[in-house]
C-alpha cells in the first residue's frame, strides 16, 4: 500500500509526539537519578584519580603562596560560626572512641597557631580548630561571603573569604552554605555564587571543600533542600573538587530528630558543655558531634592522600 503524504505527515507528526514525550521522561528520570546519586555519595569523598590530581595542582599553587600544611579556614553561616563546631577540639581531648586513626590529624592541625579571630577564647590555644574567623557570620548566604567586610581594615576592601584567606594562608578551606541562601535564592542562582566562592578559594591556592547542607525539620523546605544539595554535589563533580556529605550523617538511620535542635535548623549539641567533642556512639547521637567528625575525617583523608612533595601530605 502506498502512503500519501497526509498519512507521512501525521505519521511524522506522531513520531515527533513520541519523541518529546521520551524527552521530557528521561528528563525527568535524568533529575531523579541526580538526587538519587547525590543522597548515594559518602561522608568523606573517595577523591578519584582526576580529583587528586587537581587538587594537588591547588597545592602546588599554595605553596607558592606561602600557604600552611597545617592550617584550614572554615567559612560559612551560623552552622559553621557556632561554638559547638570544631572549637573545643582545641581545647579539650575528644572521646574518640572507635576513630583513633583521627588522633594523627588532630594533632597536624592542632599544632599551628593562627592568629585569634572573634571566638570566645575557651583556652589560651589558638589553631584552625578554635578559630572564629572574617568568612563564617551568622544569617550568612554565599553573596554575603563574596562581599567586603568594610568595617575590618585589614580585609581592605576585599571579599570577606578573600580576606581569610590573606590572614592565614591555610591549604584547606571547609564551605558549607545554602542553609539561608535556599530562603532567597534560587538553585541555580546558589550554584553560580557558590562556584564563584569555589575559584576564588582554589585560585588562592587553598582546597576548597564543598559541604551539603542539613536537612531540615519543616517538610516545606525538603524540595529545596534537595535541590540545592544536588547543586552541591553537581559543582563538586563538575569541578573536581572533594564534597562533604553532611547531609548523610544527619539522615542515617538511628540519628534521633535528624540531628537537629529544637528550632529544626541548627544541628542540636549535649549541653553543657557543648563541645561536641565525644565520638562515641551516644556522642554521634547529636548533629554537631556528627558535624566535628565528619570535618576529622575530610581533613584525614585529604592530609593523607593528597601530597605536597614526595614523602609530605598536606
Amino acid at each position: 500500500m502506498t502512503i500519501t503524504r497526509p498519512h507521512l505527515g501525521i505519521l511524522a507528526a506522531r513520531i515527533g509526539l513520541v519523541a518529546l514525550v521520551l524527552l521530557a521522561l528521561c528528563s525527568v528520570f535524568s533529575r531523579e537519578s541526580s538526587a538519587a546519586e547525590w543522597e548515594e555519595l559518602p561522608v568523606v569523598p573517595a577523591l578519584e584519580p582526576p580529583v587528586v590530581g587537581h587538587l594537588e595542582k591547588v597545592v602546588s599553587r599554595g605553596q607558592v603562596y606561602g600557604n600552611q600544611p597545617g592550617v584550614f579556614a572554615k567559612i560559612g553561616d551560623s552552622i559553621t560560626a557556632s561554638p559547638s563546631f570544631l572549637q573545643g577540639l582545641a581545647c579539650w581531648a575528644p572521646r574518640l572512641g572507635t576513630w583513633g586513626e583521627l588522633r594523627g590529624t588532630l594533632e597536624f592541625f592542632g599544632e599551628t597557631p593562627v592568629p585569634r579571630g572573634v571566638e570566645e577564647a575557651q583556652c589560651p590555644v589558638s589553631n584552625s580548630f578554635s578559630r572564629l574567623g572574617v568568612a563564617a557570620v551568622g544569617g550568612w548566604r554565599v553573596v554575603d561571603a563574596l562581599s567586603p567586610r568594610e568595617s575590618l581594615p585589614e580585609c581592605e576592601g576585599l571579599p570577606a573569604v578573600s580576606c581569610e584567606l590573606q590572614l592565614l594562608h591555610p591549604s584547606i578551606a571547609l564551605i558549607m552554605f545554602g542553609t539561608n541562601d535556599l530562603e532567597d535564592f534560587n538553585a541555580v542562582e546558589f550554584r553560580r555564587e557558590l562556584a564563584r566562592l569555589a575559584r576564588l578559594v582554589s585560585s588562592a591556592g587553598t582546597i576548597p571543600v564543598l559541604s551539603t547542607i542539613p536537612p531540615r525539620a519543616q517538610p516545606r523546605f525538603s524540595p529545596r533542600v534537595a535541590r540545592f544539595n544536588a547543586e552541591i554535589a553537581a559543582l563538586a563533580e563538575n569541578r573536581a573538587l572533594p564534597l562533604w556529605n553532611f547531609w548523610r550523617q544527619m539522615t542515617e538511620i538511628g540519628v534521633p530528630g535528624l540531628g537537629l535542635s529544637e528550632d529544626g535548623v541548627h544541628p542540636s549539641a549535649l549541653c553543657p558543655p557543648c563541645t561536641a567533642v565525644d565520638f562515641r556512639p551516644g556522642g554521634l547521637r547529636y548533629g554537631y558531634a556528627l558535624r566535628n567528625l565528619g570535618a576529622l575525617r575530610v581533613l584525614d583523608r585529604l592530609r593523607r592522600q593528597i601530597a605536597t612533595s614526595a614523602d609530605q601530605g598536606i
